[in-house]
């Protein structure tokens, strides 16, 4: 078997990893397309988001292409912007037209599971009991984890992200949806366990929790925080205003306009499930997707 590629297609990013038969990463690519934007208002992606993200499948294609990999064998998985918009038919529809690029459209099951087995595979994880935290642009995923062997024992999909929260934050709407998503969950299941945060939201704020002003895998990987400490430190985050954030973070790019989003969000979960530590993981979805062998 040669190298493999899969394509995440979140509510803020989209996502290209492709692997070596020894599932040894080959390459990776990240771009801002923010296909959740205004997308509780419209009901529906903006264009300046379908173009965003349709000029980087552009892209990917290519370099699946010079990788060797046919674009019939590419898995290519879109989550919760795309499981509200009505446009999403479409526009997955059109792309498979230009592109020869399928979309599998993800249900939040779905979506905590083959993030889970990511994270599990990928990770040098000991725990035997942790829950991952998985801040998109427009969903939160909490999956409890039980480790060897690897099972899921609670996963729930919560309809809040980063650019929601932004257009939450900006309408002046954000406190009471979120109160009212937290106060319909049953928060114990995941409450007072290691917490393993992953996807872009997250481990950019890593990487500022830590002062650094390019992208480090490995320190993000590597980074663990109590929860008085990223409390702390996200209070600081909170009050710089956007110019000081991109002079001190540029690895934030697009990102920027909704970080801020992305750290109110992680810092209200935080607050109800009192995590006993917080670590940051580079792996995911994408990785799961194509470890799974079920595409």
């Amino acid at each position: 078997m040669g190298n493999k590629a899969s394509i995440d297609i979140g509510s803020n990013s989209c996502i290209l990893l492709i692997l070596d038969k020894n599932n040894e990463v080959l390459f990776e690519d990240s771009r801002i397309t923010a296909l959740g934007k205004n997308l509780d208002d419209q009901q529906m992606f903006h264009e300046d988001s379908m173009k965003d993200t349709y000029e980087a499948l552009v892209d990917y294609s290519k370099i699946c292409s010079d990788h060797g990999i046919m674009q019939a064998g590419v898995v290519m998985t879109a989550t919760e912007a795309s499981r509200v918009a009505k446009n999403a038919d479409t526009f997955y529809q059109m792309i498979e037209e230009s592109l020869g690029l399928k979309v599998r459209l993800i249900s939040g099951k779905e979506e905590a599971y083959y993030t889970a087995m990511g994270v599990s595979r990928m990770s040098k994880i000991d725990f035997e009991r942790f829950v991952i935290m998985d801040i998109g642009g427009a969903s939160t995923e909490l999956i409890d984890i039980t480790n060897n062997p690897f099972s899921i024992t609670n996963s729930v999909s919560l309809p809040v992200g980063s650019v929601r929260a932004t257009d939450w934050l900006a309408n002046e709407t954000f406190l009471n949806k979120i109160e009212n998503i937290l106060s319909q969950e049953d928060k114990e299941k995941y409450s007072h366990l290691p917490i393993i945060c992953v996807a872009g939201t997250m481990t950019s704020i890593a990487l500022m929790l830590n002062s650094k002003n390019s992208f480090d895998m490995n320190l993000i990987n590597n980074t663990e925080v109590s929860l008085d400490q990223y409390m702390n430190k996200i209070e600081d985050l909170l009050q710089q205003d956007e110019e000081s954030l991109k002079s001190s973070y540029p690895f934030l790019g697009k990102r920027l306009a909704s970080i801020k989003g992305g750290i109110e969000v992680s810092s209200n979960l935080f607050e109800k499930l009192k995590p006993s530590r917080i670590y940051f993981s580079t792996y995911g979805l994408r990785y799961g997707t194509i470890l799974s062998g079920d595409f």
